[in-house]
């Protein structure tokens, strides 16, 4: 027992002997190693195969958690098969390359009603929850004025294409080879992206009825619509030359269509230089007053 106690006496002895700076080091020395020990385990933990199998699974069980309660759903804003719909015929599918999922916008549209919603709390209580449904909602407004604009770009193609389809098909051409055709007039990306795909389907699967209604279903636009249903019709009739030489009313519904939207876009600017001259003389008129009224003061 006299011995360990000289012994730790002697240790005590040699680190009260020790200079200061060097017994400093070494204690930042052993820091240092201990915290580099400590993330190459903490690394080796985080790659390791059985964490990884934890963390997948735990996202799959999620993410199918997600996916089974908007199958289910009755509300159709979340509902995955009308928002995989609305993906697809609102153009947004086509602006993300086809990559969004119905449960991508979900989430999307949550993040963005949150992040409103914390700018909002910066303010007050009632400004962060009245931003909420507009970061939720403020997504689909944004989408559907952008489709808009697509389908008034396009009514000029639209009308390419039927007139294409009606001097093709009265020269016996077969409906397969003319609509080929009509991708190669259409000038729209987003139209002329969706011919192409409905050529490559039609030669790929032999199924020309499957092939149009996923053309159709990437456009909410009554011309395409009709379109659809007259190529279908003169399949099954076997008078397609009879049937589109018919639609030279569609073709008058287009142009007027064109001259309604090039009205109401001359209307737009018109008002919108007068609502600027208003604002102009209003704001003038304000200066020059509270000007009077200082001078007077003054006077």
């Amino acid at each position: 027992m006299d011995s360990i106690k000289q012994a730790l006496e002697t240790v005590k002895e040699f680190i009260y002997s020790l200079n200061p700076t060097y017994v400093e080091l070494a204690a930042t020395l052993l820091l240092i190693v201990t915290l580099v020990l400590s993330t190459i385990f903490i690394s080796g933990f985080l790659r390791s195969e059985q964490l990884k199998q934890m963390g997948n699974k735990a996202y799959m069980a999620t993410r199918q958690s997600f996916l089974n309660s908007m199958k289910s759903s009755t509300i159709k804003s979340f509902n995955y098969d009308a928002v995989e719909q609305y993906i697809n015929s609102s153009g947004l599918a086509y602006m993300t390359g086809y990559k969004m999922t119905p449960l991508m916008y979900i989430l999307l549209r949550i993040g963005l009603a949150l992040f409103l919603m914390l700018i909002g709390l910066q303010f007050s209580l009632v400004a962060g929850l009245a931003l909420i449904p507009i970061g939720y909602f403020g997504l689909d407004f944004i989408i559907n004025m952008s489709d808009k604009s697509d389908n008034d770009k396009m009514l000029a193609d639209i009308e390419d294409v039927y007139d294409t389809l009606r001097i093709q098909t009265k020269a016996g051409v077969y409906i397969t080879s003319v609509l080929t055709d009509c991708y190669l007039v259409v000038k729209n990306k987003r139209l002329k992206s969706a011919f192409l795909k409905l050529t490559s389907d039609i030669a790929a699967k032999n199924d020309i009825d499957t092939a149009l209604d996923d053309f159709r279903g990437k456009f909410r636009n009554e011309y395409i619509d009709t379109l659809v249903i007259i190529i279908k019709q003169s399949m099954q009739t076997g008078q397609a030359a009879k049937m589109f030489d018919d639609i030279r009313e569609q073709i008058a519904d287009i142009d007027a269509a064109m001259l309604i939207n090039e009205k109401n876009s001359i209307n737009s600017k018109i008002i919108f230089v007068q609502m600027i001259v208003y604002v102009a003389i209003i704001t003038v008129a304000v200066y020059i007053t509270f000007v009077s009224i200082t001078n007077g003061l003054a006077g």
